[in-house]
């Protein structure tokens, strides 16, 4: 949001540090432990005193999400179409992909499986750990805000109107579940396949049987 804020007793206090790009929101944030983080924007900055400095290391990227497999390699999309990848804990980032869609949303299931998604029904896969990737159909129209794979086969899409797809074969093909709401949703992340969160305008659901039913 508008800057960026810690905490070190489980999230009871929150307490505002250094904001790395004063002039911009505060699109996404991963911190691969408690003093190395990353937070997007318009650009990317990186921190390693947990957010009392930061270096701004990218511009002009327009960050939307991060993904990290371990405490090196990771990757990020961008709203400008891009993803980008580094092996060195974010010291450098190489470009792997631009699309000709907005981009919302990046996640790896390993070194190799990834997976983004984007505005006007952009769903792309790599088996290759991001040097090649390929276009998905999930069978709906729209933007699409976040995806989450808890295994390399089965994972979840979110998006506008409250959409929640689905797949169980790796993204060859989509089910659009029942909808937690009418209004967009913006996160999601899934433990299993039955297990999961999604969250939106009008707050947090819960599903324990893969989406079929919300809480």
């Amino acid at each position: 949001g508008e800057g960026v804020s810690r905490t070190t007793n489980g999230g009871t206090n929150w307490v505002m540090v250094t904001d790395p790009s004063p002039s911009f929101a505060e699109y996404a944030v991963y911190f691969i432990d408690a003093n190395t983080g990353f937070v997007g924007n318009q650009g990317l900055s990186y921190t390693t005193d947990g957010g009392n400095n930061w270096v701004n290391s990218l511009s002009g990227v327009n960050v939307s999400d991060f993904s990290f497999i371990n405490s090196t390699t990771g990757w990020f999309s961008g709203r400008v179409g891009r993803v980008y990848k580094t092996t060195n804990a974010g010291v450098s980032w190489t470009m792997q992909f631009e699309a000709p869609n907005f981009l919302e949303s990046v996640y790896f299931v390993d070194a190799n499986t990834g997976y983004t998604c984007g505005w006007n029904s952009a769903v792309y896969k790599s088996t290759n750990g991001g040097a090649n990737w390929f276009a998905l159909s999930p069978g709906t129209s729209g933007k699409l805000t976040d995806i989450s794979f808890p295994n390399t086969n089965e994972g979840f899409i979110v998006g506008v109107a409250g959409a929640v797809l689905k797949t169980t074969n790796g993204g060859e093909n989509w089910t659009l579940m029942p909808q937690p709401s009418v209004n967009e949703m913006s996160n999601t992340i899934f433990f299993s396949i039955n297990l999961g969160y999604v969250s939106g305008y009008d707050g947090v659901y819960i599903t324990t049987n893969g989406g079929s039913n919300w809480m």
